[in-house]
């Protein structure tokens, strides 16, 4: 019931049309990354995407939070048939003739059928804002899995936590809210917050870490999903340019800030 990992191996659709750098396909996490800002897009893809400390410490939250377990398809089978699961796999679709890949950090099954798509983001400080990018990338996996046949009653479910929250400090917490006894032994944190959103207890668990930990719902739309992510794909199809930034403070934290030369803060600068 705890377990989380898994993969299937299929062979990606050769891109009917010609895609931006030569991409093959292009990623929902990409996706999203579009919606913050397309010149960042392209700055990472023709200079290389640069490790920050702040990326380092989100990947360690989500390997605490999501260890994988690689298995072949037959056992991704069984562990789906359980009363409840937690997997995750890659996903794929063709939209517009363009190949889509993703892989959610958590697929929750309940007696077979696709509950929740479960997508971790690691914030600095505000837990309670959500972004476009996070949205869109979110949709994104939840168009391949309906896609692929899994449905399209999921609902989505973005946990988002400070990286100063301790993973055994929330783990406490949790158990403390949904009365788990950790005697035995403890699940893995994305199977415990699947317990806390069960039993509707998510409010309280923002309580109890004192807003360093906050749930976002909300439900799959096809035609939502569909109608974005066209546009998205507009930008690799090169039917459109690139789009820059919104807000300032985006440039501001930009690692390609000093090389760019859509910054908004160089704009400002020529104003003044």
């Amino acid at each position: 019931m705890t377990y989380i990992g898994g993969f299937i191996n299929k062979p990606l659709p050769k891109p009917e049309k010609s895609i931006r750098y030569d991409q093959q396909y292009v990623g929902a996490s990409t996706l999203g990354k579009q919606e913050y800002c397309e010149i960042k897009v392209h700055h990472e893809i023709i200079h290389g995407q640069k490790t920050t400390e702040e990326m380092r410490r989100g990947t360690i939250i989500h390997e605490e939070w999501l260890p994988e377990e690689k298995i072949d398809q037959a056992q991704l089978i069984a562990e789906l048939e359980k009363e409840e699961t937690i997997v995750s796999f890659q996903v794929a679709a063709e939209i517009q003739g363009i190949p889509i890949v993703g892989k959610p950090d958590g697929l929750v099954f309940k007696k077979g059928k696709l509950k929740y798509v479960m997508e971790l983001k690691t914030v600095e400080s505000n837990v309670e804002r959500l972004w476009d990018s996070e949205v869109v990338q979110s949709l994104t996996y939840c168009l391949c899995l309906d896609e692929m046949g899994f449905g399209n009653e999921m609902e989505i479910v973005i946990p988002k936590v400070r990286r100063s929250l301790g993973t055994n400090e929330l783990k406490d917490i949790i158990c403390e809210i949904i009365n788990f006894d950790q005697t035995n032994g403890c699940p893995e944190l994305a199977f415990l917050l699947y317990k806390v959103i069960e039993a509707n207890k998510t409010d309280l668990l923002l309580e109890k870490t004192n807003g360093d930990l906050m749930i976002h719902f909300f439900y799959y739309d096809y035609y939502l999903a569909e109608e974005w992510i066209v546009y998205l794909l507009d930008f690799w199809t090169e039917k459109r340019k690139p789009k820059r930034a919104r807000y300032k403070n985006q440039c501001v934290v930009c690692e390609f800030n000093k090389q760019c030369n859509h910054s908004l803060t160089k704009y400002e600068d020529q104003e003044n």
